[in-house]
Parts: C-alpha cells; structure tokens; sequence
C-alpha cells in the first residue's frame, strides 16, 4: 500500500527481548498427546508398572504368571493463556507487521509455562521423605550429585535418559568443587563449556538442564516461578534441584503450542497471543531425587 512519508518506520531485523530463558524441558519428560476433545479439568492416564521376575521352567508345570500390576496415575489437564492486545502498530501506519515480534514472546511465555507445569508436578509429587539429598545451609558438591545418583541406582532406574533440573547458583558452586572439573569425571573440557552453557553431560550420566528464576506474576521482582526456593525471614536461603528419570515424569498437552494474530476492529488494535491446554504428573517417585543447597550468595 501507498504510505505517507510521515508514517513509514523502518525496525530492525533484529527484535531485542527482555532477558527471560525459553522452554528447556522439552522431550524430557514422558509425554502424551491428549485427544482432539480434550478440554480443562480432564484427565490423562499413564501407566506405572511393576517388575517382572522371570521363574525356573519345570516340566509338566503349568506356566509361573507375571502378574505385572498396571497403577494408573493421571494428568490433569489446565488451559493457560498469553493474549495482550497492541495498537502501536496500527493497519497504514507502518510498513512491516512487526506484530509477529508479539506472538513470539507469546510463544516463549507459553513455553515456560510448560516447563513450569512440569516442575511443579514434580516438586508436588517426588518422595520427600527417603529421596532427596542435601541441605539448604551448604553449597552444592559434586558429592551430593553422587549420593543422588545411588538413590536412583538403589530404586533400579535406567541409566539413560537421566536429567539434572538445576539453578545457576547450584552450578556456581559446582564448579568450585575440583572433583566436579576434574578430567576423571568430566571427561574432556568440551563437556565442562557445555555444562556451563547450561546443557552437557558428565561422567555420573546426568544432562544438565539449567531453569534461572521465572516470574510467576507481572511483578518485576517475583522470583517465585521456576525451581522451588525457600525463606528464611524474608530472604531466599534454599533451593532444589532435581535429578530424575524422563519416564518418572507424564506431561499430557492437547495440540503444540500455536500463537495468533487477529485484528479487532472494535478495540482498534491487534489481540497477539496464544494459549496452550497441559498437564504433568509424577509416574514413579522412585525416578526422582531432589538436590538441595543454599541459594545466598
């Protein structure tokens, strides 16, 4: 279209963001897709099974069942919304629709959001009386990654697939420890940068996941989102990681995450966002250890 000189805006190519982490948790839970009917307040099965022992063949003897138990556990399915409507960019007045800027940020938010339902539902649901390691007055040591190793090798989980859900303050301390950057159990120093960016794998078979503070409010102090911290008369002191196995965690979602760009002509502005229906739930609290440590500086 023709536009007056006194409207045209050239933007960038380049869109800067405020500083917030994106979705990091994707594929590392068990994750089921629900229905196409699905709506809030419905429930997602998975299925938690026991051990099979395999018995002496005796001839003539009729054959030893299993008896394998099937536990259901359920995801509850909540709908989450990330819609803000804009009128800076008014139809005419710009030559660029800058408005996908918006449904990115969107999309981010509810990304997070998904990587909060996750966390929640495993602070909710591990065992916090026999499974978790650590305290909140002492900083993180490769020696307490160990003993969360032995909590899950002692409940015979799977060597593959374990995560480690950390915080950055955890790392900090972590790589104080010379045990944690030693050759023995790092490997090679491309694996320590990898860690450090916030993604690798060490010699304990963990894949290290980094999740900073995430608000849960608009507030630009909240710092209540993302790992689970604790106070002490007003000030944060502890925090929890969490090492745990993919299948020990269910996440049911209805469709991938969509975003949308609609112009409402009553309100004269565009209506950017999208929303995401999910849920998470815990398999097996046998799967997941929680890492506890200080979180002062």
């Amino acid at each position: 279209m023709q536009l007056d000189a006194v409207f045209q805006t050239l933007y960038d190519a380049e869109v800067h963001q405020h500083y917030m982490q994106k979705a990091v948790l994707n594929g590392k839970t068990r994750e089921k897709i629900a229905g196409t009917e699905a709506k809030p307040g419905d429930r997602v099965q998975f299925r938690k099974y026991g051990f099979g022992v395999a018995t002496a063949h005796i001839p003539g003897k009729n054959v030893a069942n299993l008896n394998i138990q099937a536990k259901p556990v359920y995801a509850v399915l909540e709908q989450f919304d990330a819609f803000d409507y804009t009128d800076e960019f008014t139809p005419g007045m710009v030559n660029i629709p800058v408005v996908k800027d918006a449904a990115q940020i969107a999309a981010q938010a509810l990304g997070r959001k998904a990587d909060q339902i996750k966390i929640d539902a495993i602070n909710n649901g591990f065992d916090s009386t026999n499974i978790t390691v650590g305290n909140d007055t002492t900083a993180l040591t490769m020696n307490t990654l160990v003993d969360a190793k032995a909590h899950l090798d002692d409940n015979s989980v799977d060597d593959d697939n374990r995560v480690f859900v950390y915080h950055p303050r955890q790392l900090r301390d972590l790589l104080k420890d010379p045990t944690f950057t030693n050759s023995d159990y790092m490997g090679d120093r491309q694996q320590l940068l990898a860690v450090q960016a916030g993604t690798g794998r060490i010699a304990l078979g963990l894949e290290f996941i980094k999740v900073a503070d995430r608000p849960r409010t608009m507030e630009a102090d909240d710092r209540s989102g993302g790992l689970p911290k604790r106070q002490t008369s007003g000030a944060y002191t502890g925090i929890s990681g969490f090492v745990f196995h993919k299948d020990a965690v269910g996440y049911a979602y209805k469709g991938e995450i969509t975003t949308s760009i609609d112009w409402i002509a009553e309100k004269r502005s565009w209506l950017v966002g999208g929303t995401i229906c999910a849920g998470a739930c815990v398999i097996d609290d046998r799967g997941i250890c929680e890492v506890k440590s200080k979180y002062a500086y």
